[in-house]
């Protein structure tokens, strides 16, 4: 045979990366479907919200977190615990800085348990 054990590996990991991919997908398209949303930057905001991914940043030493509210407004903020897609909770912030249809904010305080 003509594979070699690193050609075995890479064939064998097809299939998680593709489900990756299609998360990733599922993500931005989720994201695109949002409408503009323009607060004022400095401006508190308290969103119903449900989590679309949560992302380890390396150089930060923290979690990135992206979400829906309930009026389908794009946020995404850091935070120190990882917090699983699908969750749902209250946040509460300001509002840092707007990119595209995303709102960053930064002194995020959650309803979520401390342990989450």
């Amino acid at each position: 045979s003509d594979l070699s054990t690193y050609d075995l590996h890479v064939i064998a990991s097809f299939p998680a990366t593709y489900h990756r991919y299609l998360q990733r997908e599922r993500v931005h398209q989720r994201l695109n479907e949002c409408v503009v949303f323009a607060p004022r930057i400095g401006d508190k905001v308290e969103i119903d919200c449900e989590v679309l991914e949560s992302k380890w940043s390396q150089k930060w030493s923290t979690y990135y977190i992206t979400v829906v509210d309930s009026h389908n407004h794009a946020f995404f903020f850091a935070y120190r615990n990882q917090i699983k897609p699908g969750t749902k909770f209250t946040a509460r912030g300001t509002v840092k800085r707007i990119s595209g249809n995303q709102i960053q904010l930064n002194r995020v305080k959650t309803d979520l348990n401390q342990e989450e």
